[in-house]
């Protein structure tokens, strides 16, 4: 699988869109197409809004709304609504909470949704990270349960940054269930910077590697799970 993503920042530097093309076979003809909008609700909250084009044939097919909440600056809640079929009522939501331990260089991370569980919100996904003196994850480890499998599925992570504080690379490993024993999958999302700082073209890895066999990249599922802000997009730019 190819992922392209394309990023629009205003004159001030402000992310404010974004085309993610997802090509599935590789083939160079873009298979999914989804488009995002970045809106700064007040000095501590932002709301991004996708809109899925699951067959890149100009049809709107999903719409996904997540609301981040911010704390001096450290991203610390999200809430997550999926229109799994556009038509303006969210089918599923998910809740994301950070915590962190600055002391203990940590930060944690954990969602629930009522994916499985209509109104009932239930913990899928878990996540430790590992930060540096600047307060930026250095590596990490996730839990996230997979619906197919009935077992959850960890993923470990490892992050570089350049010297100014950018994240340049996400590097995760994945061990999958299989009808013959477990299988490792790897992505690896690489990040370029302008002169100014500002990212021109990268790949979100949350985008890259999924934790449910059996669905396709752009399923409500893996949205609820995996749309969380990577640990780059931990603190509010």
């Amino acid at each position: 699988m190819l992922i392209t993503n394309t990023l629009f920042y205003d004159g001030r530097g402000n992310l404010v869109s974004s085309i993610e093309d997802l090509d599935f076979n590789a083939d160079g003809a873009v298979d999914s197409r989804s488009t995002t909008i970045y809106t700064n609700l007040a000095a501590n909250r932002s709301q991004t809004v996708t809109f899925v084009d699951n067959n890149a044939d100009g049809t709107m097919n999903e719409i996904v709304s997540s609301t981040s909440t911010f704390d001096n600056g450290r991203l610390v809640g999200t809430m997550t609504e999926i229109d799994t079929n556009a038509d303006g009522i969210p089918d599923f939501r998910s809740v994301g909470a950070w915590t962190y331990d600055f002391d203990n260089h940590q930060s944690f991370y954990v969602v629930q949704s009522d994916y499985f569980s209509p109104g009932v919100l239930q913990h899928v996904f878990t996540a430790t990270y590992t930060l540096n003196d600047d307060g930026n994850p250095v590596s990490g480890v996730s839990s996230a349960y997979d619906p197919n499998s009935g077992v959850n599925i960890t993923t470990t992570m490892t992050f570089t940054h350049d010297k100014f504080g950018n994240l340049v690379q996400e590097m995760n490993e994945t061990l999958l269930p299989g009808p013959s024993g477990p299988a490792i999958s790897t992505a690896t999302a690489t990040y370029f910077y302008s002169h100014r700082g500002a990212a021109v073209r990268g790949v979100p890895v949350q985008s890259s590697h999924r934790f449910f066999q059996g669905l396709n990249a752009t399923s409500a599922i893996s949205r609820l799970f995996l749309c969380r802000p990577h640990a780059g997009y931990l603190l509010n730019q």
